[in-house]
């Protein structure tokens, strides 16, 4: 963590740092996975979310393989 060690803020950099050793080559992202749900239920958090873009199948069958469950749609609106 030396390169970031006096990044700000350092709560965020240093969970950063943690991440990036957690071995993921191509197409086995299940120990980030992990990694990430540890996490959270380590800080108290009872629920993990995700989303992606309507239409993008590749990203909604990676969360369907992953254990994820659809729950809503949306349409997003800018002005």
């Amino acid at each position: 963590m030396s390169e970031i060690a006096n990044l700000q803020p350092q709560a965020v950099w240093k969970n950063f740092d943690l991440l990036t050793q957690v071995p993921r080559p191509s197409g086995h992202l299940e120990k980030v996975q992990k990694f990430l749900l540890d996490w959270a239920k380590e800080k108290g958090c009872m629920e993990f979310a995700s989303d992606c873009e309507l239409g993008n199948d590749a990203s909604l069958n990676f969360h369907l393989s992953m254990g994820f469950t659809e729950v809503n749609r949306i349409v997003c609106f800018t002005k």
